[in-house]
């Protein structure tokens, strides 16, 4: 499902939003190449990013293309299709997060300013408040303040569950084996807890919940579908004697990654989440993928869903990967400030400096990241989108100026647009990162799954999602499985280590970084759930039903009553795959499926076993 963070709700179901919006319009562009009309809109919007005083290039373009709009009623008289983007409105103006050292004086000056701080989180540098629009840039002119961008959104991986019990063996092991989750917490990290309409009273009533075994952080129940009870209730399908807490992911990246250390104090010694910020950076730890080691090093298993944004494998990649390349001046012969702008060629053979977008669904959106260090970008990369009058209905211009992160983003993206980047004439060359989230891309390449999703972290689980077998039956090494169309693919490439230092210093390259195998592993989707039918929750698909499977799987092993170790878990859980397909491991579907069988059991308990 695609979420909305700014409401808790999502905006549609997973089974309607893969029905891909297909419709090409007949006067869709036959070319790759820009056309010339646009590039003089492009000259212009890239002459407005060098005129910004010190505190607008702190703030995000999405933030100044709307303030001109207010004020003027255009974004730009020179791309006269551009439109603002949307911004989440509150009572005080707009909702932001600001990066800046967090102090009284900070949050005194918000106040001061008309806002109202929703939360605030001084070891991430980070706080979410909401503001009258005309009052941020003097927010941002403040030395102490780094970035300022829109509350950036979530997005559910989502697209009860007694089959995932019987698909992964859980049911013949714990018949060997009597552990349930006996003595073992599980952290759950999804929008709610609830749907706001009685699904979890419904839940505890039918069974399906123990609600003496259930939990949440004060005051961090969520607001949303009730993703988080479906998540639930396969955690307590496979582990029914384990405790769950849970906590809502939403809030930002901060609140998220203080909810992990949260649940991580909690004592659990599972965590599983479904949820993905648009702006987490491939290439370098962010404040959740911070959280997500931390907690790791104390010994707490972790798993993640890794995204339901496809992969180039069975052809619905949305992203394209790989270092700029020079496709010519984005100007032509004009000449102006910012001049010349350098166009990226997203196909060699065929030099496009378009990517066509082939589908879409109405949630897609474009996300541009590139191998700079978080917080100290100073290459500047614009991003365009072009309808097929070559027209840019719109664009992503923030300024990075040495304080800003590597990253531009649009909300929206429809068939038949096209996607254009364009690298500032004294910009390096970097390598890219293109996501446009369930979308399928004229031109795409493997590697979505990123941010915390793909955390390397030793003890994270980046989880796939594979269909539960009909006729329900137990997943076995003589089935043919494939992983679903919607699955994230890796592999994932990191330049930079949490703190910024490079990983190979001078090159930030294809040829630089660390290459990662992701996603680790596969489980179940497709299980029933005592949420609404048809609502997107019943039947429950995703890889955020996929990762409760996993993160269940690790709470029944944790039980053994010889406690076995996190790292004979993860051992175990690895040792437990079925292959799907060949090479192995995959970049679709890791190491494979993962079960709860003999195989998977780990070294005391077998002896255990044995004595018994």
């Amino acid at each position: 499902m695609t979420t909305d963070a700014r409401t808790g709700g999502y905006a549609r179901p997973l089974a309607a939003a893969m029905l891909w919006s297909c419709a090409m319009t007949a006067a869709a562009q036959s070319s790759q190449d820009i056309a010339d009309k646009t590039k003089p809109q492009i000259a212009a919007l890239q002459a407005e990013t060098a005129n910004r005083n010190p505190a607008q290039q702190k703030m995000s373009s999405h933030l100044l293309d709307a303030l001109k709009a207010s004020s003027t009623g255009a974004v730009s008289a020179n791309a006269p299709m551009m439109k603002a983007g949307p911004l989440t409105r509150t009572d005080e103006g707009v909702l932001i997060d600001i990066n800046a050292k967090v102090s009284d004086d900070l949050l005194g000056e918000i106040a001061r300013l008309g806002g109202k701080v929703k939360s605030e989180h001084a070891e991430f540098d980070a706080v979410r408040a909401s503001m009258p629009l005309e009052s941020i840039e003097q927010l941002a002119a403040r030395e102490d303040v780094r970035q300022i961008l829109p509350a950036v959104r979530a997005r559910k991986n989502a697209i009860a569950a007694v089959e995932g019990r019987i698909a992964h063996g859980v049911e013949g092991f714990q018949k060997d084996i009597a552990a349930f989750g006996e003595g073992i917490r599980v952290g759950v990290l999804s929008d709610s807890i609830d749907d706001g309409y009685g699904a979890l009273r419904n839940a505890i009533d039918r069974g399906t919940i123990d609600a003496a075994l259930l939990s949440t952080l004060p005051e961090q129940e969520g607001e949303g579908e009730g993703e988080g009870l479906a998540m639930a209730e396969i955690v307590h399908a496979l582990a029914p004697k384990a405790q769950i807490v849970f906590a809502t992911g939403y809030g930002g990246p901060a609140q998220m990654a203080a909810n992990i250390l949260a649940l991580a104090d909690q004592g659990c010694q599972v965590i599983v989440d479904d949820l993905t910020y648009y702006n987490e950076s491939p290439f370098q730890d962010g404040p959740i993928s911070i959280a997500v080691r931390r907690v790791t090093a104390r010994g707490v298993l972790y798993f993640s869903s890794a995204r339901n944004s496809g992969n180039k494998p069975l052809g619905t990649s949305g992203t394209w990967e790989g270092d700029f390349s020079d496709g010519g001046p984005a100007l032509g012969g004009l000449q102006g400030p910012g001049a010349p702008g350098r166009l990226h060629v997203f196909d060699q053979a065929k030099r496009a400096t378009l990517n066509t977008v082939d589908k879409a669904t109405q949630a897609d959106r474009v996300d541009l990241f590139w191998s700079d260090p978080l917080g100290a970008s100073r290459s500047q990369y614009n991003l365009f989108v072009v309808n097929n009058k070559g027209q840019v209905v719109r664009s992503s211009t923030t300024t990075q100026s040495g304080t800003q992160d590597p990253y531009q983003s649009v909300e929206g993206i429809r068939p038949g647009e096209s996607i254009v980047i364009v690298k500032a004439g004294d910009a390096q060359a970097r390598f890219l990162h293109l996501d446009t989230g369930r979308a399928v891309l004229r031109f795409g390449t493997g590697g979505n799954v990123r941010g915390h999703n793909a955390s390397v972290a030793d003890l994270a689980f980046s989880v796939a999602a594979i269909r539960v077998p009909s006729p329900l039956a137990s997943f076995s090494g003589q089935g043919k499985y494939v992983v679903e169309q919607f699955s994230s693919d890796g592999p994932r490439r990191m330049f930079y280590e949490s703190d910024g230092t490079p990983i190979t210093p001078g090159n930030l390259s294809a040829s630089g970084g660390r290459v990662y195998q992701k996603p680790d592993i596969a489980a179940a989707n497709g299980v029933t759930t005592s949420l609404p039918a048809g609502g997107g929750l019943n039947p429950f698909f995703g890889t955020s039903a996929a990762a409760p499977h996993a993160a269940g799987i690790a709470a029944v092993l944790l039980s053994c009553s010889t406690r076995p170790s996190p790292q004979q878990v993860k051992a175990a859980l690895l040792r437990s795959t079925i292959p799907i397909g060949a090479p192995q491991p995959s970049d679709v579907s890791g190491y494979g499926i993962v079960m709860a069988s003999d195989v998977a059991v780990p070294p005391l308990c077998r002896q255990q076993l044995a004595a018994e």
